[in-house]
């Protein structure tokens, strides 16, 4: 306000320039002679004309204003070629044996100054990408109710893929491709449940339509799944991305049945202080392009 008052020698003009009402320039002023114990500006014929104090204050200001004028526009980048960073992430096990192996193989050649940091699902995820020691959560949807990553927390979806059902090579229907319904809840089940709870998509669906299945066991991510059907006969439900590599190192046969499923989904999360952060920024979208093959 000062500042205007020196360039325009005017309450009206001065007001007109920072967009507020001559009286709230006239307040700011009283309360400024009041600071200064000096009228700061007197009356000469139509306009007013600065004191001896107000002038000598002038550099001063003009190099402060100078000086917030440069810091806030200035622009800060993240080169990841040349920076230096350690991100911190949770990550569940479906995105973590998916793309963010070949991600950080790519990380190591492209961005060797890049570190990264990558832990379990585990309570109290909230409070660490709050205070920043953690900065980003991927994992399936299910673990945003118990671990209340909805609350105050922005998140996008990183993975969205078609549930299979999958069994071992010498399954004894393995060699029939089409399954009934019947004979889907014939067999025991394997449940993927990295919440811990005690249904999954698959029950959900069944339930709609009246009916139940046995599950057998239950394990905390895929990978388990994955080797417990390959040396039984039950039936595990997981990801097309995970099916795909269970056929390629166990034999599993994928096995259609008439059951209409949600798709598996995964999402990150993030607080809302780091979202304009330059390396935050950079590496979440990083994620996201990595990702991009396992939305469907």
């Amino acid at each position: 306000m000062l500042n205007a008052l020196l360039e325009t020698g005017s309450v009206k003009h001065a007001a007109g320039r920072l967009d507020v009402s001559p009286s709230a320039v006239s307040h700011s002023l009283r309360a400024l002679r009041l600071r200064f114990s000096d009228p700061l500006f007197v009356r000469v014929g139509g306009s007013l004309q600065p004191t001896p104090l107000a002038q000598a204050l002038r550099p001063a200001l003009q190099s402060g204003l100078g000086a917030l004028a440069s810091v806030l526009n200035q622009k800060v980048q993240f080169d990841p070629q040349t920076g230096r960073r350690t991100f911190w992430m949770v990550c569940s096990d479906l995105p973590l044996i998916t793309a963010m192996p070949q991600l950080i193989g790519t990380a190591r050649h492209l961005w060797p100054q890049l570190d990264f940091r990558i832990g379990g699902v585990r309570p109290g995820l909230q409070a660490e990408l709050a205070s920043g020691r953690l900065d980003l959560v991927l994992a399936g949807a299910e673990m945003e109710g118990r671990l209340a990553l909805d609350d105050e927390l922005m998140r996008t979806r990183i993975m969205s893929e078609p549930l299979v059902s999958v069994v071992a090579s010498d399954h004894p229907l393995g060699g029939q491709k089409d399954w009934t319904l019947e004979d889907f809840l014939a067999f025991p089940h394997v449940l993927v449940s990295t919440a811990g709870l005690e249904e999954g998509i698959v029950d959900m669906a069944l339930r709609a339509i009246g009916r139940s299945r046995r599950i057998a066991v239950t394990v905390p991510n895929f990978s388990a799944a994955g080797m417990f059907v390959t040396s039984s006969d039950m039936i595990a439900t997981v990801p097309a991305s995970m099916a795909e590599r269970g056929m390629r190192r166990f034999g599993h046969k994928v096995v259609h049945v008439p059951l209409e499923l949600a798709n598996a989904e995964a999402y990150m999360w993030w607080h809302p202080r780091f979202h304009h952060d330059p390396a935050h920024a950079w590496w979440r979208n990083t994620l996201m392009d990595a990702f991009a093959e396992y939305r469907h």
